[in-house]
């Protein structure tokens, strides 16, 4: 029985009401149900209801869609497992992360607001609908994904064996990450770069080498390595289609995000002091 039951549940309410915002009903309602056995020291079924939580999150977010159950299932073995095998590391792990974690929550949010703020306005054209996302996809990659592989780097050490703290992992550079993770995972980490394309788009964005074709309503996106001398990436793209890479890249910082979120609920059920920063 905790002496701060009303305060953890009051917490754990939180985080259901961002999973309710973003649309995940029910993941949001077992949460609310795991609030209220904690309220009530109700901890017969509550290790269940905690197991539980990723099938309708799961359901909900990937909405049988292949390659995002494959990102789904690829973070959240790497952040979850490690932890939830050893619970007397959960509340060290978080402390150590606390005063990131809580950055990171607020500009994943401030971009899910934003994205929805530009999508939602008056009778946007497919232009501006395109041109708006090719802006949130440039934003991501050159900052929440590098962060987010990061602390996915982290927690996959944790599950070799090794506990490298987050500050250690800063001066890394991507592709050093990117490898890292490819000899550690056996190259299942290559999910995580599905909406990367190799930094062309990202390069391709960041340097104004894309044209919109009012006609075919497409944009051709090119990439130039001034070593080569030569055009090193040259594709056309539908919105339909470049959305498949700005939804797989956006959901690596999402899914980090509220995955995140549950480990937090995991801390407030079950650590001594999860308040302690």
């Amino acid at each position: 029985m905790w002496p701060d039951a009303s305060r953890r549940s009051e917490e754990i309410r939180k985080i259901s009401d961002i999973f309710r915002n973003q649309g995940y009903v029910q993941t949001s309602s077992l949460m609310n149900s795991i609030a209220q056995d904690v309220e009530s020291n109700e901890f017969l079924e509550i290790d269940k209801k905690y197991l539980e939580i990723m099938r309708p999150f799961c359901q909900e977010y990937c909405n049988q869609d292949n390659k995002l159950t494959t990102l789904f299932n690829f973070i959240m073995t790497a952040i979850l497992f490690p932890i939830t095998q050893d619970r007397a590391r959960l509340a060290d792990k978080f402390n150590e992360l606390n005063p990131w974690l809580g950055q990171y929550k607020e500009r994943v949010l401030l971009l899910s607001d934003l994205s929805k703020y530009l999508l939602t306005q008056k009778s946007p054209d497919d232009k501006a609908i395109f041109l708006i996302t090719i802006m949130l996809y440039g934003w991501i990659v050159e900052g929440l994904f590098k962060e987010a592989i990061r602390l996915i780097y982290l927690f996959v050490n944790m599950s070799a064996g090794k506990d490298i703290k987050y500050f250690d992992v800063q001066e890394i550079e991507l592709k050093q990450l990117r490898k890292g993770l490819e000899e550690l995972t056996e190259s299942a980490s290559e999910i995580l770069f599905s909406g990367y394309e190799d930094a062309h788009l990202r390069n391709s964005i960041h340097h104004f080498r894309f044209r919109y074709d009012d006609g075919t309503k497409r944009i051709r996106f090119r990439d130039y390595d001034y070593r080569k001398k030569e055009f090193t990436y040259d594709k056309v793209f539908s919105l339909s289609e470049f959305n498949i890479f700005y939804r797989l890249l956006a959901a690596v910082d999402d899914l980090i995000m509220l995955d995140i979120l549950i480990l937090r609920i995991g801390d407030l059920v079950y650590a001594a002091k999860p308040f302690e920063a």
